[in-house]
């Protein structure tokens, strides 16, 4: 009898357990299928002035702080947002 008691209550233990387990599983499997974009300012290199007509080249450095990879394939692009993409 002692023995069948241990069983159960191992039993008792485990399936909480297990039921933690699967439920953390689905959120973790969730989160990963849910990407974010997100960004941060870093820095940028530009001219003091630029002259009318002219062309120069700056850089921007931007750091990706979401969970979306950025790729060419995914038409990932930085553009400007006043106006839009000038």
């Amino acid at each position: 009898m002692k023995k069948n008691l241990n069983n159960i209550i191992k039993l008792k233990i485990f399936i909480p357990l297990l039921i933690i387990v699967a439920s953390a599983s689905v959120f973790i499997t969730q989160k990963a299928l849910t990407a974010t974009n997100n960004a941060k300012f870093i820095s940028q290199t530009v001219p003091l002035t630029i002259t009318t007509g002219s062309t120069t080249t700056v850089s921007v450095v931007m750091k990706n702080t979401g969970t979306s990879s950025w790729t060419k394939a995914a038409n990932y692009k930085l553009g400007s947002q006043n106006p839009q993409d000038n």
